[in-house]
């Protein structure tokens, strides 16, 4: 079989050899068929094993694989690939540009999809659009910098870059926040008294601070609310 040395295979190589990348990695990222498949039972291999698949033993997963055919030499030709002859920034570079652009791709179709298979009314109009900023938002959450933790007596290791925030996965708190920063540890700590240790159908009063209406709501429902 002649040598495998295009682009997206040696990214491919890179993104096998760095498992670091794999949660960025989705189904489709590869226009070849067979690396999109490689990679999926990658990702499967290393969530069980915590490592990453040796040549045969990729072959011997496909060769137990009933829904997709893989030629053995195909594998063998993406395994050949050595990503050390390549400059390493470049490499390193240019694998997390094209992952970026395809996790970005990937939730743009996706809030495409919504818009085009919802049934948008006035009552929902709102709803449906956050709906879609927020799936899109989701191709911020590609964060690069795998170093933990930061050099307390450096200051610039202290300087957060506001675009480089993460959501906190509610809107009322990235509201105030602008969402989390990297390698931070963020806790909430309540007062005594406050119905910490309840469930999600307890109920609570609460007041609406724009119309001053005082209702009673299952605890759950609330942070729904402050959720949107």
């Amino acid at each position: 079989m002649e040598r495998v040395t295009n682009n997206e295979e040696v990214v491919f190589k890179y993104v096998l050899d760095h498992p670091e990348y794999y949660k960025y990695i989705e189904k489709g990222f590869f226009n070849d068929k067979n690396l999109s498949a490689l990679i999926l039972v990658s990702k499967k291999f290393y969530d069980k094993y915590k490592e990453i698949p040796s040549e045969n033993q990729m072959i011997a997963l496909f060769k137990d694989n009933t829904k997709v055919e893989m030629e053995p030499d195909f594998i063998k030709a993406v395994y050949a690939i050595d990503t050390e002859t390549y400059d390493q920034k470049w490499l390193k570079k240019t694998t997390e540009a094209w992952i970026k652009w395809k996790f970005f791709n990937s939730k743009l179709v996706s809030g495409i999809e919504v818009a085009k298979i919802t049934d948008v009314n006035m009552d929902n109009v709102d709803e449906t659009v956050q709906r879609i900023v927020d799936i899109i938002g989701e191709s911020n959450e590609v964060n690069f910098n795998f170093d933990e933790g930061l050099d307390f007596f450096n200051a610039d290791s202290h300087y957060q870059d506001s675009s480089r925030k993460i959501s906190s996965g509610y809107k009322y708190i990235d509201n105030l926040t602008g969402g989390y920063d990297e390698k931070t540890l963020v806790t909430y700590i309540g007062q005594s008294n406050i119905g910490k240790c309840v469930c999600g159908d307890s109920l609570i009063t609460v007041r609406n601070r724009k119309t001053g209406d005082i209702m009673t709501i299952p605890i759950g429902e609330f942070f729904e609310k402050i959720k949107q």
